[in-house]
């Protein structure tokens, strides 16, 4: 048995947090009726597609999920809400959602209805805070929450990171408050509200920033590839490319002068502990920059790993897709779902009880309308009669 079997969901999220938070009750066997408005769906169903094809970012995160649409601004769509509602353990919405709002529903109403419902949802800022309107573009919460002023190189422009880590953040600490509101649910009978910010989440993982300044009284800033509190730590210039090598212990120090015969440096007053290279931070650098021109990364990889000391060539995404690691850890997978072929991120939780099964299919808009009404005792003659009214 799957660990979610028998939880339903009722996910009225779009975009990535929200659609990532259910994909992982998915995949462990929770059943996710995904409900888009009839008229206005997803916007990320005609993200990164072709003419003909589904869109490879809305399969990502909404492989496997059942799909229902409803006309949100007539008054028949919250009747068919409230006997859905009956039926399933979790709402999850986005307060960013304007469709959502149109709906007027809100925990104190649906308690109502299922008094074990956990009621989740994600917001930009969080409530009652004068952000509370403003769209939560990824470069805005990551600029709010300090990511921004991390990210880049000292002088240069403050920097996005790459990936969309405010959104992903969030999808993972809601999916964990969904997990412990049903254990508690199961316990006590009674449901909950569960809310989480993008902006709480990268703040919650701005650790060293705020360790430094609390303790040290210092503010650190863009840094580029180097870490405040470690040397060596950045990227290097190889034959081939670039190299990231990261030393955290003295005994990989040791490891690291040896393999690369410079235990020269071992000796250098400048580079004697961890604090002497952090305060001499270029000169060790500039010297080490001079060593990684003459090797190729898979070189370097092949003796400084073997040797206790973590590094990696700094991979483009098509190398990466090919990696044997990520192979075997089964992260890209390859599907096709209604025809088009897709790579999809695997799950990352690997569990050997009770693994994830992803399901290789992607519900077209309202495909599993009649269904899901059939479920909840909507005969096919009520079925037709929403549909000529344009309800669902």
């Amino acid at each position: 048995m799957r660990p979610l079997e028998n939880i339903r969901v009722l996910d009225f999220s779009a975009g990535m947090a929200g659609p990532l938070c259910t994909r992982n009750l998915r995949d462990f066997g929770a059943e996710v009726i995904k409900v888009e408005h009839q008229k206005d769906s997803d916007y990320t169903r005609d993200l990164l597609t072709e003419s003909g094809r589904k869109s490879g970012y809305f399969t990502n995160f909404n492989i496997g999920k059942k799909s229902i649409t409803l006309n949100y601004e007539e008054e028949m769509a919250w009747d068919i809400l409230k006997r859905v509602i009956k039926d399933v353990d979790v709402i999850l919405y986005d307060n960013d959602d304007e469709n959502y709002q149109k709906l007027g529903i809100n925990y104190e109403e649906v308690k109502k209805i299922n008094k074990k419902l956990i009621y989740a949802s994600i917001s930009g800022f969080g409530e009652s805070s004068k952000f509370e309107k403003i769209k939560s573009h990824e470069n805005v919460i990551q600029s709010l929450a300090g990511a921004m002023d991390l990210t880049g190189f000292s002088g240069d422009l403050p920097t996005r990171v790459g990936a969309s880590i405010g959104e992903a953040m969030t999808g993972l600490n809601v999916s964990l408050g969904i997990l412990m509101a049903v254990v508690n649910s199961k316990k006590t009978g009674e449901g909950q509200e569960v809310k989480v910010s993008k902006l709480a989440s990268l703040i919650a993982i701005n650790e060293v920033a705020i360790l430094t300044k609390d303790i040290l009284g210092e503010v650190i800033s863009r840094a580029g590839n180097t870490d405040v509190t470690l040397a060596p730590y950045d990227v290097y210039k190889s034959k081939d490319g670039y190299i990231s090598i990261g030393v955290a212990s003295e005994k990989a120090w040791i490891n690291f002068c040896k393999t690369l015969n410079l235990v020269e440096l071992m000796e250098d007053q400048r580079f004697v502990d961890n604090e002497s290279r952090v305060n001499h931070y270029k000169e060790l650098t500039d010297t080490l920059g001079k060593v990684m021109i003459n090797y190729e990364n898979e070189e370097l990889e092949s003796i400084l790993l073997p040797a206790g000391v973590p590094c990696s060539a700094v991979l483009s995404i098509d190398k990466i897709l090919k990696h044997p690691q990520i192979k075997d850890r089964l992260m890209v997978m390859e599907v096709v779902d209604s025809g088009s072929q897709f790579r999809i991120f695997g799950q990352p939780m690997k569990m050997d009880r009770t693994p994830a099964v992803i399901d290789i299919n992607t519900s077209k808009k309202g495909e599993d309308n009649e269904d899901i009404l059939k479920s909840i005792g909507y005969s096919d003659l009520e079925i037709e009669n929403l549909k000529s009214k344009n309800i669902i």
